[in-house]
């Protein structure tokens, strides 16, 4: 999986593409101890470029979710695309983890 960033104010956005497979997160962690260095806790998680996440991937997403809850702040998924989506749904991990159509009304809740 490859990641940028971007940020609005205080919220970090990363840009995913690729797969989002537990296997494969490598420079998402990278992303995330950055903005754990910086004291930055409001991320939101662009999927629109995420094909497929598999059970891994939904456990990394909870747990980044979790912890930045822990110190404050908060992590949103923006722009799911529909398979995405539907995964999210079935799983449930949409009644824990806030999802919305775009990065915009994301970071918006977050500011």
């Amino acid at each position: 999986m490859d990641v940028t960033d971007s940020t609005y104010g205080t919220v970090t956005v990363l840009h995913l593409s690729g797969a989002f497979i537990g296997d494969d997160c490598e420079e998402l962690d990278v992303q995330l101890q950055n903005c754990v260095g910086a004291e930055n806790y409001k991320i939101v998680l662009e999927v629109d470029k995420v094909p497929f996440i598999d059970s891994d991937g939904l456990d990394k997403l909870l747990a980044i979710a979790f912890d930045f809850n822990k110190h404050g702040g908060d992590a949103r998924v923006a722009a799911p695309n529909d398979i995405i989506n539907d995964v999210l749904k079935a799983t449930r991990v949409d009644s824990l983890v806030q999802v919305y159509e775009d990065v915009e009304e994301a970071v918006k809740s977050l500011l």
